[in-house]
């Protein structure tokens, strides 16, 4: 599989056409809204689907809908999304979560935060 690093512009119904007939891009979808909720800028790919699948797995246990993530799963709902690039970094996977106009909001509010705080720091853990 190609990797991703130059995302093609999102095509008229592209990614919706996707979410139709992937049921895991609702999920995708979903965890990179809270994270960036949360002010995530990157996530290892394999962490992602560690994340997702772990709260699908605790969601299934309570019968709803029993949807498994695979990174093919993850290339095939991002492939039209400008927004999120999938990169090569020292031969991982990484999720970068804020491109396309999101990059321009997480710059606004990370000056708007210096601004008003002085200064503004990011520490990976």
């Amino acid at each position: 599989m190609a990797k991703n690093d130059q995302v093609a512009p999102q095509g008229a119904g592209a990614l919706a056409g996707a979410r139709q007939q992937n049921p895991a891009c609702k999920y995708i979808r979903q965890w990179i809204d809270d994270l960036r909720s949360d002010m995530y800028m990157a996530v290892a790919l394999d962490r992602f689907i560690h994340l997702v699948s772990g709260y699908l797995e605790t969601v299934a246990q309570d019968n709803i809908e029993t949807v498994k993530i695979t990174k093919e799963d993850v290339y095939a709902c991002l492939k039209y999304d400008d927004t999120v690039k999938i990169m090569d970094v020292d031969g991982r996977e990484v999720l970068w979560l804020w491109g396309g106009w999101r990059l321009h909001d997480l710059m606004h509010k990370v000056a708007e935060a210096a601004a008003e705080k002085g200064e503004v720091a990011a520490a990976g853990v």
